[in-house]
C-alpha cells in the first residue's frame, strides 16, 4: 500500500480563530440572531450532554491551569462563505462549551470557587480555537462527525487510578 492511497479525513476547514472564554456568549448571540444563518449547538447528530459535573470541573481546572488539550471546537455552516448560509452547527465540542458556559454562569465550581470569586482572571490566556468548516452537504457533515468521534477510547477511572498509584509510589 502507498501512503498517497490512504483515504484522508475531511479537512477541518480553513477558517479558524481564537475566542476567549469571556467572548463566548456574545459570539453565540451574534450567530443566534439569524443574520448569519443562525446557530445550532445541539444538532440532531450530537450525542447530548454526557459529562458529569465532576468531568466538567476537571476540564475547567485543566484549562485554568494552562492545559492546551481540548481547546479546539469545530463548527460547520453549509454555504457559510456564500449567500443564505445555513445555521452554524456545532460538530465537536458540546461537552467543553457546556462546561465553560456553566462555569462562567457561576453554576460550577473550579478549585472550590465560583467564577465570580476567581480573582485576577485573564481572559486572554483561556480560550477556544474555533474552526468553521464550509462543507456543502449534510452527508459531508455527518461523515466528518463520525471521523472525529469514532477513533478514541476514554480512560476508565480504574485506569487513571492505576497510574495515580504508580505516581504515589514514586513520591
Amino acid at each position: 500500500m502507498k501512503y498517497k492511497n490512504i483515504t484522508k479525513f475531511t479537512s477541518v476547514g480553513s477558517h479558524y480563530y481564537n475566542l476567549s472564554w469571556d467572548g463566548l456568549e456574545s459570539t453565540f448571540e451574534r450567530y443566534s440572531d439569524g443574520r448569519r444563518g443562525g446557530l445550532e449547538l445541539e444538532p440532531d447528530f450530537q450525542r447530548g450532554h454526557k459529562w458529569t459535573e465532576s468531568q466538567q470541573t476537571a476540564y475547567i481546572e485543566h484549562r485554568l491551569r494552562g492545559g492546551e488539550s481540548g481547546k479546539h471546537v469545530y463548527f460547520n455552516a453549509i454555504n457559510w462563505m456564500n449567500e443564505n448560509p445555513q445555521p452554524l452547527q456545532l460538530v465537536d465540542g458540546l461537552q467543553r462549551i457546556t462546561a465553560v458556559r456553566r462555569y462562567l454562569n457561576n453554576e460550577l465550581l473550579a478549585f472550590g470557587v465560583l467564577f465570580k470569586d476567581l480573582e485576577g482572571f485573564n481572559s486572554e490566556t483561556v480560550d477556544f480555537i474555533i474552526h468553521i468548516n464550509n462543507l456543502k452537504t449534510r452527508k459531508e457533515v455527518l461523515t466528518w462527525y463520525i471521523e472525529m468521534n469514532s477513533g478514541g477510547v476514554v480512560h476508565t477511572s480504574e485506569e487513571i487510578d492505576r497510574v495515580r498509584d504508580l505516581l504515589s509510589e514514586e513520591v
